[in-house]
């Protein structure tokens, strides 16, 4: 089953009362691909949900994150930091039972 990602912005990195900040996904973090923008307030922090490519969820595998602030000129930020996620769908195998041994039960 694929999986979603929710990106929480921190406010007080926002220069302005109200931001645009650009969001960009990567499968190996050097290409980089533009997921999406969310408007982030003074005082209202804001959150971005990845529904991952055609809103399918993403893939298992590593995943990475990075984003800019757009002002009204628009001007663009630098990049902050990247951060990664893994997504991991697959269930453990199965447990084996060794041994069964039968002892006597006194109440």
């Amino acid at each position: 089953m694929a999986k979603n990602v929710t990106i929480a912005f921190n406010q007080g990195t926002i220069d302005s009362e109200s931001a645009l900040v650009r969001v960009y996904r990567s499968p190996d973090d050097t290409a980089w691909t533009e997921i999406g923008t969310s408007v982030v307030n003074t005082g209202n922090a804001a959150d971005y949900v990845d529904l991952g490519p055609s809103d399918n969820g993403l893939a298992d595998g590593t995943w990475y994150y990075r984003a800019a602030q757009e002002d009204s000129v628009p001007n663009l930020s630098a990049f902050g930091p990247s951060v990664s996620v893994t997504i991991d769908t697959t269930a453990p195998g199965a447990p084996s039972i060794a041994t069964l041994t039968v002892g006597d039960f006194t109440p």
